[in-house]
């Protein structure tokens, strides 16, 4: 199996990357990089985050087909994109909608903190546990060779859960609190796939903003 070091992703050599996000803390660092970064907003700044997102963002209900039926997807999503650009996943084409100023000022800040050039953020709100996201990797073609994905959720705390492709031994769980950002770096995609579970004892809405480079 191919091992890749911290400094294969080339994370930091931006000169803006904050220390919270040069000294985050390691989740995995073998066939890829995930990163981990408490209180990456205050809690102040995340309440409310929270707040507008759910007031303000237009949520869809995606559907999907299964054994010949439509399902609903186990949770509501929103796209945007600074590139005006669609983004496809799963059979289904999103295409962007207005970015609200907010969710524009997010995005400047997650670039401007990770020293990473987003230009599209994919938005899911969970209601409550009863709804997840099942097993899958972030490898669309549109996201180019080498993924980096900045994942900032605000609500309820979740787990994620992520296995390796091929190693079947190798798992990771992490709660995802509220304000946390997570990083994922090349070549994760390529070896691990992850999953949101669902959790019925939780009754709290979470948001998780993912933020992607489209090509």
């Amino acid at each position: 199996m191919k091992s890749y070091s911290a400094s294969s992703a080339r994370e930091y050599d931006h000169p803006v990357v904050v220390e919270s996000v040069r000294h985050a803390i390691p989740i995995i660092q073998e066939d890829g990089i995930v990163r981990y970064i408490p209180g990456f907003l205050s809690a102040a700044a995340s309440d409310h985050l929270l707040a507008r997102s759910l007031a303000e963002i237009v949520w869809a209900q995606d559907h999907v087909k299964l054994f010949g039926k439509s399902m609903p997807v186990p949770r509501v999503s929103a796209w945007f994109s600074s590139i005006n650009a669609s983004y496809k996943y799963s059979g289904l084409v999103h295409r962007p909608q207005e970015m609200p100023d907010f969710v524009s000022e997010l995005l400047c800040e997650v670039v401007m903190r990770t020293g990473i050039d987003f230009n599209s953020i994919l938005v899911n709100l969970y209601r409550d546990g009863t709804q997840s996201m099942g097993w899958h990797a972030d490898d669309e073609p549109e996201l180019g060779p080498e993924v980096t994905i900045a994942s900032l959720s605000v609500g309820a705390v979740r787990e994620l859960r992520l296995r390796h492709r091929h190693d079947k031994s190798l798992r990771v769980t992490t709660s995802l609190a509220h304000g946390s950002l997570l990083m994922m770096y090349p070549p994760l995609q390529e070896y691990w796939l992850h999953e949101l579970p669902k959790r019925r004892s939780i009754t709290e809405p979470r948001v998780n903003f993912s933020f992607r480079v489209l090509q």
